[in-house]
């Protein structure tokens, strides 16, 4: 899954828990590769490639002074509000962009119990019925934040620009709760009678991840090269797993820099890209449920990519 051809920088390869820390409201379109295209992106994508063209560096003179779009939406289920705005706007040779959203959510209702008979009937006899979670998905609140603004210098000859963005985030683990009794000792309430309470609860993650990217893009800069286009992504990249008592069981972090030049050209009726890319990642987590060693990865490819458009058919190869 990538930003406008870089990678995204997070940690959701690691496992699906993690999220992904795109907003697609910011999206100008978003691009779906299979077959030989994904060369362009490495070994790793072989399984295919997610691309979101966010427009946050942008290549061309704006039409309108501001122009841009606003949503927001509501669900009574969980209370779940959502709001976004996304703006462009520009004069002369500059040009810029400004998007920014905020989403918050409560717990998820559903009907019944959240786990199912056959996991409430092997858990331990002696947990009352009532002590299972029902009518509410626990750990399915979270509250999503983001913002970033960028700007180009443009010209004939083409454009350059830079970008920054930053993005928080809070959410649960549904079906990750935990049992475990209250503290001895606790006035316990009327309603209850033994001396401590049974109950589950979840974990939540904390999001945070600043980013800054830079672009130059060349159009038509020789006889048979249409463009050449840089690109460089930094990140910085943290999200803590807390425990429901406030805990800090595990803290992921990820530094990273990606860079990727790339050249598109025509030869013999084909359309050609070749390029290269680049990229440092500085990965840890940390703590007692850490499940990998801190690793340092250095990634350098070089890539080629012809295609051709026949009567009936396309060729493509890489």
């Amino acid at each position: 899954i990538m930003e406008d051809r870089i990678d995204t920088l997070d940690v959701s390869v690691t496992s699906g828990d993690h999220a992904v820390s795109i907003e697609p409201f910011i999206a100008e379109r978003i691009e779906v590769l299979k077959g030989a295209g994904t060369l362009l992106y490495g070994s790793g994508a072989i399984g295919g490639v997610v691309d979101i063209h966010t427009g946050r560096i942008p290549h061309h003179v704006a039409k309108k002074p501001v122009s841009g779009g606003i949503e927001t939406r509501f669900n009574n289920n969980e209370n779940a509000n959502t709001s976004s705005i996304k703006l462009n706007g520009g004069k002369g040779v500059f040009a810029w962009h400004l998007d920014a959203t905020r989403k918050d959510s409560d717990d998820y209702k559903i009907p019944g119990f959240a786990e199912s008979a056959r996991l409430r009937a092997s858990e331990e006899a002696e947990e009352a019925e009532e002590d299972h979670a029902r009518d509410v998905l626990s750990g399915s609140a979270f509250t999503f934040e983001s913002a970033a603004l960028g700007g180009s210098y443009i010209k004939d000859w083409g454009f350059v620009g830079l970008s920054i963005s930053d993005t928080d985030a809070t959410y649960g683990l549904p079906g990750h709760a935990e049992h475990h009794d209250d503290e001895e000792g606790a006035e316990p309430e009327e309603d209850h009678h033994d001396e401590h309470e049974e109950h589950d609860e979840n974990a939540t993650l904390i999001l945070k991840q600043t980013r800054s990217d830079f672009e130059l893009g060349l159009e038509d800069p020789f006889n048979t090269v249409s463009s050449i286009n840089v690109r460089i992504g930094v990140n910085d990249y943290e999200h803590q797993e807390v425990e429901p008592n406030g805990e800090v069981a595990t803290r992921f972090s990820n530094q990273a820099w990606e860079s990727r030049a790339e050249l598109i050209f025509d030869a013999n009726e084909w359309t050609n890209a070749i390029g290269v890319q680049y990229s440092q990642r500085d990965f840890s987590a940390l703590g007692e449920e850490a499940f990998i060693q801190p690793v340092d990865t250095t990634e350098s490819g070089l890539f080629w990519l012809a295609e051709r458009s026949l009567s009936h058919f396309d060729l493509e190869a890489g």
